[in-house]
């Protein structure tokens, strides 16, 4: 869980962490917590350094149904998560949780 990270026109990272021995199954909730704004928010998720999924939101009063992502993360690998606010440069407060469980 990152908590609410505020963020402006910039990239802030949100989750950042390295996986263990073991591989992990885990759902990734975006949200927006600023539910009275009108900006958009965009996340990235990065495995060792590439980017591999990218979304943009509507701030919550529009998406009543947080975006999700369903992910299997290898052993020993580094997870990015960054995001910003793709309207403009006001800051914003946005979040992500993983969820899921250890296979050994």
């Amino acid at each position: 869980y990152s908590g609410n990270v505020f963020v402006n026109n910039t990239f802030g990272e949100l989750l950042n962490f390295q996986s263990g021995k073991e591989y992990l199954k885990v759902k990734v909730t975006y949200y927006y917590a600023d539910a009275d704004q009108g900006d958009n928010a965009i996340f990235v998720l990065a495995l060792n350094g590439n980017d591999i999924h990218q979304m943009e939101m509507t701030n919550a009063l529009s998406d009543h149904t947080p975006p999700v992502l369903y992910l299997i993360i290898p052993p020993l690998t580094e997870l990015i998560i960054t995001g910003k606010n793709a309207t403009d440069s006001d800051t914003r407060t946005i979040g992500v949780v993983l969820t899921g469980r250890v296979y050994g």
